[in-house]
């Protein structure tokens, strides 16, 4: 039992992989060698920081959501940034 399952196992890692097994790279991937790999990165300085509403703009969008539509937006905020405590 264990040396057909062994047999298939080989066979199957021989096959050579079907085209569109390697997927598509997004274009803003880059490569990364062996010397890079492991470096600190400063990933914050490229994302594009938008104008921020204030503090009032905040609270009237806030108040004008229904009670489903606040859950659903805090759901939503601890779920993409999951560290960041709750008030």
């Amino acid at each position: 039992m264990l040396t057909k399952l062994s047999a298939r196992v080989e066979d199957i890692a021989k096959q050579p992989l079907p085209a569109k097994a390697g997927g598509v790279i997004p274009p803003d991937v880059v490569s990364v060698s062996k010397s890079q790999d492991g470096k600190a990165v400063d990933h914050a300085a490229t994302v594009e920081k938008g104008d921020a509403p204030s503090e009032a703009e905040v609270m009237n969008f806030w108040k004008g959501l229904t009670p489903e539509e606040r859950f659903r937006y805090s759901l939503a905020a601890t779920r993409d940034r999951p560290y960041v405590p709750i008030r």
